[in-house]
């Protein structure tokens, strides 16, 4: 089981790599930026659904930390501490494309590309 959830999770960052620099979607106003936060969502909410799940049959947390770790984590905190303390509008900033949400599922995207088993395999790097 935990093998076949890793199997998955490498076809869809696979997949991902390829589908997102050609994904449009013509329902939105500003189509370019929207469907692919859009696709960045949808993408990084499946793959932490199916790492909880390998967390859960594996019984094991592991987080590995690199030098980009801390910096991310200061800019994107920073965006959340801009949108709560001077947004009018709080819900705003969370849901357009160029703004906190983006930063938001960066820092989550990139906790998951860090993963041990991922830098184990040297898929991507």
């Amino acid at each position: 089981m935990y093998s076949v959830l890793a199997a998955i999770i490498r076809i869809i960052f696979s997949l991902f790599f390829f589908i997102y620099p050609f994904f449009f979607l013509d329902l939105t106003f500003e189509p370019s930026e929207t469907s692919k936060l859009l696709l960045l969502a949808t993408l990084t909410l499946a793959l932490m659904v199916i790492g909880a799940l390998k967390i859960a049959v594996g019984k094991k947390i592991t987080v590995n930390i690199t030098n980009y770790f801390f910096p991310l984590v200061f800019i994107t905190s920073i965006f959340l501490l801009s949108t709560v303390l001077n947004s009018p509008n709080k819900i705003l900033p969370l849901v357009s494309p160029s703004s906190t949400s983006t930063w938001i599922f960066l820092f989550f995207f990139y906790l998951l590309l860090t993963s041990p088993k991922l830098l184990k395999h040297k898929m991507f790097f």
